[in-house]
């Protein structure tokens, strides 16, 4: 048969694979829409053996199982049925491009999802690669017995001591499966690995080096993509990944997430902690960083080893333990120290300092960042002026929080904003506006054709729902602003910080000023 027929099946297969409609999607591979796309794509390849050998190849493109991490969830997500497909059938395994691993407690397995055979095919693929034999998840209480406890008898052991046993042979057995992926998928170019609980310290890699295999150091010269996501608690530190980037060269971007690693477990390695020395491999060919919650001083020392980073996403939010530390008093004086490493090559930056009170769901998946009022937004009593950016010659997209910008306390607003920007600014966004934003606008207005001549844009953000207390202290403000900017040439817009405690990562909706209008920000009274 000729190459028409093949083509426009694969043309098919492809409007219904994430992948290839929307690769920067994959990190959200979940829902139903999703799941129904690749059971379609399941039973088209099963039509006859013709559209399988076209089909197979996409509906391998991703292996996703849920971007939400949940505490040691007891999810059986296939993985290791699908890693018995790709070791049968390698050509398959060229296919895999984008991988997604959530942390899983594997109890499924116990009831025969990972049983005897299958355990053989995978410890013969894992010694092949130098990693080892995995653990038996044993199918039944009393083989679990024998594993947990060898010529012994559990019948006086507290259950929950039982249970927590348990768990840690399956999340090692979880971790063991993942690693395994990694090495029976070169091709993959997008990694999203999420870690929860304070037992978990490594992503994919072990704490020492990197496994060597028959072939010599495992590397993943494929990856250009990795988001390391934690579950909103701070239960791993970036060095956790040291062995992952030491084996990814050319990854071009990075996601850390909640990696602050705010618990001293009794027993943890001493390694992890934050004030203990530790160091990141180069990362030579990193030019985008989303990083969360770690300090300004761990920030700092992130930095250094990314030589090529254009676009810098940093964020912390345990405002909580800020009371209690020195840090309170420097957390805002300090940013730009901590981003100097990367001052010559930086293009985009953006600093949040999560000044919202964050309420957790019951099982604390994510945070619920809704703010009561503007006031807590600000919390006045730690914020110190941000630093200039004016040193920085190739930043064009800046983004910080008004409240980074002067002491709200100080009693009459002196407009500081044009102090900061570098002059090769193009789009500039004020976050969280408050009373005082509009002198800033004036002023930024005024100066602007000789000291930012490049400016294009200025955003202005909000959080959505927008509270009362925004429209009786800013409403007026923003309506007197956008008609200053009419005829100007910089076009002005509103955003919304969609900010839910199912989202991974904050959304920004923005719509063009229209006189007074504020269309995108609906107040709650109506």
């Amino acid at each position: 048969m000729d190459r028409a027929p093949v083509e426009i099946i694969e043309r098919i297969c492809s409007s219904l694979c994430l992948h290839c409609q929307s690769p920067s999607d994959c990190l959200l591979a979940a829902g139903s829409e999703t799941d129904q796309a690749k059971a379609t794509l399941a039973s088209f390849s099963a039509t006859c053996s013709f559209i399988r050998a076209a089909v197979q190849p996409i509906l391998f493109h991703y292996f996703s199982a849920g971007n939400t991490p949940n505490f040691h969830s007891p999810t059986d997500y296939k993985l290791a049925l699908f890693l018995r497909s790709v070791i049968e059938r390698p050509d398959l395994a060229l296919c895999v491009r984008f991988l997604q691993l959530p942390e899983t407690t594997p109890r499924p397995f116990r009831g025969g999802g990972l049983n005897t055979p299958l355990l053989t095919i995978l410890n013969e693929a894992s010694r092949r690669l130098g990693l080892g034999d995995g653990d038996m998840i044993p199918p039944t209480e009393a083989a679990w017995q024998k594993v947990l406890f060898p010529g012994g008898n559990w019948s006086h052991v507290p259950a929950i001591l039982i249970s927590r046993q348990q768990d840690e042979v399956s999340i090692r057995m979880g971790h063991w499966l993942q690693e395994l992926a990694l090495m029976l998928l070169p091709s993959v170019s997008s990694l999203l690995v999420t870690r929860t609980g304070p037992r978990t310290k490594y992503f994919c890699f072990a704490k020492n080096a990197i496994v060597l295999g028959p072939q010599g150091r495992t590397t993943l010269t494929s990856l250009k993509q990795a988001t390391l996501l934690g579950d909103g608690f701070d239960d791993w530190h970036i060095v956790h990944a040291a062995s992952l980037l030491e084996a990814s060269p050319n990854l071009e971007e990075l996601r850390a997430l909640d990696c602050g690693f705010d618990r001293a477990e009794p027993g943890e390695d001493t390694f992890v902690y934050p004030n203990r020395p530790w160091k990141l491999p180069m990362a030579a060919n990193l030019r985008i960083l989303t990083i969360t919650n770690i300090t300004l001083e761990e920030l700092k020392r992130s930095l250094a080893i990314c030589p090529r980073l254009e676009e810098l996403d940093y964020r912390k939010s345990k405002m909580t333990n800020y009371y209690t530390t020195n840090e309170a008093r420097v957390f805002c004086r300090q940013p730009v120290e901590a981003v100097l490493p990367v001052a010559k090559t930086l293009r985009t930056l953006h600093i949040g300092f999560r000044t919202q009170t964050c309420f957790r769901e019951p099982r604390g998946v994510r945070p619920s960042l809704v703010p009561e009022s503007y006031e807590e937004l600000l919390l006045q009593d730690i914020f110190h002026p941000i630093a200039s950016f004016q040193h920085f010659e190739q930043l064009h997209t800046l983004s910080i929080e008004q409240a980074a910008l002067v002491y709200p306390t100080d009693g009459e607003y002196e407009p500081r904003l044009v102090d900061i920007l570098p002059a090769s600014i193009r789009v500039f966004r004020l976050i969280f506006i408050y009373r005082g934003f509009r002198e800033d606008m004036e002023r930024l207005l005024a100066e602007a054709p000789l000291r930012f001549p490049r400016l294009e844009r200025v955003e202005l953000g909000v959080v959505k729902p927008v509270s009362d207390t925004f429209y009786e202290l800013v409403a007026n403000d923003v309506g007197t602003v956008s008609k200053m900017f009419k005829g100007s040439g910089i076009r002005l817009a509103l955003g919304c910080l969609m900010v839910t405690p199912d989202s991974v990562f904050e959304e920004w909706e923005e719509q063009e000023l229209q006189g007074t209008q504020m269309a995108t920000a609906p107040s709650q009274r109506s």
